[in-house]
């Protein structure tokens, strides 16, 4: 009986320390705490805002925590907030005037920090950090950014050797849109797309290209789509039909520069013809004026030889 009263005391002192372990830590309870995001990345369009959120597990209160958000080093940081104040001073350039607290529920541990006019250097991953005293814990959020280009431009061109071309451009797009052309019964058209990358906004460009076979344009539509972003715009535009006639404009569009080069080298030959014309009549003119003159000296010089034989022959001396 002894035995087994030793056996009941050890069990009910091991249940005592199994309970103890499990109570939670003396004091406010904040030692021991998670920081938690969204588990998807957060989507962000070119331009308009986004927002960080975290929050703490178990549900305790922040408010006298100072939380961060940081890309790949603490300091500085997207945005610090500290004692239920912003420091602007540890906040990395390109996000100063562009970041603001937004208070979800400090009492609960949920707090976000929203991005305004987002580019695309925002694209990527984000850091958040929740500290008091010298406890503290983080998690990882990841910001992804989409642009929604411009609404398509079309327009019928004309080049010398390919002929006449359909081309649709549009600007502000990324990731890669997707382009689609159709004609007027919905079936696709084989296009040729080609992308260029922003140096200054580092969104893309787009021109897409398809051949008209015989000018036929009517209801020839390009489309263009971003598939980040379903549902909230296709941009669509429809070539006219009355631009099937703008292949021949074009056509003229293009030769009358060379006609007019070509009626300027006529009349540029026409003048240099009559200018030589002119110059052949001048000479022509001065050789005959050159030769009457000449003619004339010739004639006064024989009459001058012939007065003094006449007044001889007559028997009239001659003057002295």
């Amino acid at each position: 009986m002894a035995k087994d009263g030793g056996w009941s005391s050890l069990s009910a002192s091991g249940l005592l320390v199994l309970l103890f372990l499990k109570l939670p830590p003396v004091g406010n309870g904040k030692a021991d705490f998670q920081v938690l995001g969204p588990q998807d990345p957060v989507l962000a369009v070119v331009g308009e805002e986004a927002e960080l959120r975290c929050w703490l597990s178990p549900r305790i209160s922040a408010h006298s925590m100072e939380l961060r958000w940081f890309r790949e080093e603490l300091s500085p940081a997207v945005h610090v907030r500290r004692a239920g104040r912003d420091e602007p001073e540890e906040q990395m350039r390109e996000y100063r005037n562009r970041t603001s607290f937004v208070d979800r529920d400090m009492a609960g541990g949920q707090a976000a920090v929203r991005i305004h006019r987002i580019t695309m250097s925002d694209n990527g991953s984000y850091h958040c950090l929740f500290t008091e005293d010298r406890a503290h814990a983080s998690t990882t959020l990841w910001l992804q950014v989409a642009g929604l280009g411009s609404r398509p431009r079309i327009q019928a061109i004309h080049t010398q050797d390919r002929g006449v071309w359909a081309e649709c451009a549009s600007e502000g797009w990324y990731p890669e849109p997707w382009v689609e052309w159709r004609d007027h019964r919905g079936q696709t058209v084989r296009a040729e797309t080609n992308f260029s990358v922003s140096p200054t906004t580092g969104l893309l460009a787009v021109v897409s290209r398809v051949a008209l076979q015989g000018g036929a344009v009517e209801a020839l539509s390009c489309s263009i789509s971003n598939s980040l972003l379903p549902g909230r715009k296709v941009a669509e535009s429809h070539l006219p039909a009355h631009l099937s006639r703008g292949s021949q404009f074009t056509k003229w569009r293009l030769a009358l520069p060379l006609a007019l080069l070509a009626m300027g080298l006529v009349m540029a030959g026409v003048i240099c013809l009559f200018g030589k014309c002119q110059r052949n009549a001048h000479r022509t003119q001065l050789r005959q004026e050159t030769e009457r003159r000449g003619q004339e000296q010739s004639q006064q010089s024989s009459m001058a030889v012939a007065a003094p034989l006449h007044a001889e022959v007559c028997g009239v001396p001659p003057r002295t």
